[in-house]
């Protein structure tokens, strides 16, 4: 097998990361009995992929491991070398990448896929078409998944701004599909439910094409 490496990517916190990383992660240990995973968590906040991993049991069933981004490129180095595992899904944390951008391209080009969660708001579309930007100049355009979070987000605004989405970037592969807000997490709202394990399974389908 080739390992597959996944990024779950926004430089916007609360958008959801973390949420499907974790979805993709239960999906991945169902595939086979021997889909091994590693989940590799950059983002130091307290809610971590660690503790959702944890809260749905499914921590024991993965290698997990905490990296910085500038100790990321050589891990994954490593990883593509030893082949070990099926997967690999790297959860970004919130926040801009602050790095030099020939290493930030080194790292890029090492992933499979990169998955950019959105909870469309007006608010959010600056952050959005600046990420969508970045991943144009580091010339990654055919990796990138957008995953459309439409939960609490029903109106006009949202329709047009998914509309100018799917216009602007044709190249991307839209997903309108829904998945959990990760700030609803508190009230222990199920994210595996049918449509969002759909969802998940349809991106897995995704990245092993690649």
């Amino acid at each position: 097998h080739m390992c597959k490496i996944v990024f779950i990517f926004s430089e916007k916190g609360g958008v959801g990361k973390t949420i499907t990383a974790v979805g993709l992660i239960n999906e991945m240990i169902k595939i086979k009995s021997k889909s091994n995973v590693l989940a590799i968590n950059l983002d130091e906040s307290s809610y971590s992929l660690e503790a959702v991993l944890s809260r749905y049991n499914l921590l024991s069933k993965v290698d997990y491991r905490n990296e910085s981004f500038d100790t990321l490129n050589r891990c994954l180095e490593n990883e593509i070398r030893n082949n070990k595992y099926n997967f690999v899904v790297v959860d970004f944390k919130g926040s801009e990448i602050d790095s030099d951008f020939n290493y930030i391209e080194k790292v890029f080009d090492k992933a499979n896929v990169c998955i950019i969660p959105i909870i469309p708001s007006v608010s959010n579309i600056t952050a959005i078409l600046k990420a969508l930007d970045r991943m144009h100049k580091l010339n990654v355009n055919n990796k990138i998944k957008l995953l459309i979070n439409l939960h609490g987000a029903e109106n006009l605004t949202i329709t047009n701004l998914v509309n100018k989405l799917n216009n602007e970037y044709k190249s991307y592969h839209l997903l309108t599909k829904t998945i959990e807000d990760v700030r609803k997490h508190d009230d222990l709202i199920n994210v595996f439910n049918k449509q969002n394990r759909e969802t998940f399974q349809y991106l897995i389908q995704i990245i092993n094409e690649k």
